[in-house]
């Protein structure tokens, strides 16, 4: 996948930099992912990490604040784990660094680190699906507790977001993307579905804390795995929609696993502490996770990027594949 032109070693200086603002020196620093964000592991004299994230300048630093306002709102609630913001010397929790290898300035932030070992979906147990479960609810009722202050902005992940006028030529083009590797069918099916999960959106807007902060991006690869609990990292794209989302993204991952329905069932029973799951659980689950597919689709046909377009055929299409499994002519 693509990132910024901007190299590593260009923003390699920018780091001692933004740790100064935090009074930290480094002893250790090490780059853990670049992909539009920069983010180091960083660790000091005493041993301590931390997670230092060099924004790309995606979102506003009021949004970035916003961001952090919310991670620190989450630590009351002790079953939930996700990263604890720190503030720099003056106090701020975004901090704007000038380097001379950059033309711009960067928005950086700094988190404790949280502890854990990402699971691949393929790798997790029925115990592991349980515990995320469990462990999303907990997010998800503190989050609905949170009280957004005045100015609060973080962007929106709705039906608006994915299919007003202004985006539709890139609903189009994702549909023109899925012709290339299936049926006239699959692909009519895939709109009708998609244009129901709008219709459902909708409805669910009315439902009380169907609608409210998510995480937005809730694939294994950002939650960890620690001593039987389940913490969850990366918030960049934290921001208003719906919880159902989040849980048909931490599911989608699983589509293709033959024991897919018993890792639904025990997510589901923690997520629910239990309860029934509702009646139409299943349906919905169904339509947020082709949510999620244009999603992941929009990524490619925006970014015209050859290695994205190949991880999409591994990891999406395969899936697709599956939630379309009525259509014959697509090998299901």
């Amino acid at each position: 996948m693509s990132h910024s032109a901007v190299t590593l070693a260009q923003l390699e200086p920018l780091v001692a930099t933004a740790l100064a603002a935090y009074g930290i020196v480094a002893d250790d620093v090490t780059n853990l992912r670049y992909y539009n964000n920069a983010t180091y592991r960083i660790v000091d004299g005493d041993g301590y990490r931390y997670a230092l994230r060099v924004a790309a300048n995606h979102y506003s630093e009021a949004e970035l604040r916003c961001e952090m306002q919310w991670l620190s709102a989450m630590q009351a609630d002790p079953r939930v784990r996700v990263p604890r913001p720190i503030p720099a010397s003056d106090g701020a929790f975004v901090v704007r660094v000038t380097v001379p290898s950059l033309a711009e300035t960067r928005a950086c932030t700094l988190c404790h680190w949280v502890e854990g070992t990402h699971v691949p979906e393929a790798s997790m147990t029925v115990a592991d699906f349980a515990r995320l479960g469990a462990a999303t609810a907990a997010l998800q009722q503190r989050s609905a507790a949170f009280e957004p202050p005045p100015g609060f902005s973080r962007p929106s992940w709705d039906e608006t977001r994915w299919f007003d006028p202004i985006v539709h030529g890139t609903y189009q083009s994702i549909l023109q993307h899925l012709r290339q590797s299936f049926s006239a069918g699959g692909v009519e099916r895939f709109d009708e579905l998609a244009q129901s999960a709008r219709r459902r959106m909708r409805t669910l807007r009315l439902q009380p804390r169907a609608f409210g902060l998510i995480h937005a991006d809730f694939h294994a690869g950002n939650y960890l795995f620690h001593d039987g609990h389940v913490g969850f990292i990366d918030f960049e794209d934290l921001g208003w929609g719906y919880s159902l989302y989040d849980v048909a993204t931490a599911l989608f991952g699983a589509v293709e696993r033959p024991d897919y329905p018993r890792l639904v069932a025990a997510f589901g029973s923690a997520y629910t502490g239990g309860a029934a799951l509702p009646e139409n659980f299943v349906e919905d689950l169904l339509l947020f996770q082709v949510l999620r597919i244009v999603f992941l689709t929009s990524l490619v046909v925006t970014r015209n990027d050859l290695a994205e377009s190949a991880w999409w055929e591994g990891y999406v299409a395969g899936k697709l594949r599956r939630l379309l499994g009525a259509d014959p002519a697509i090998g299901c």
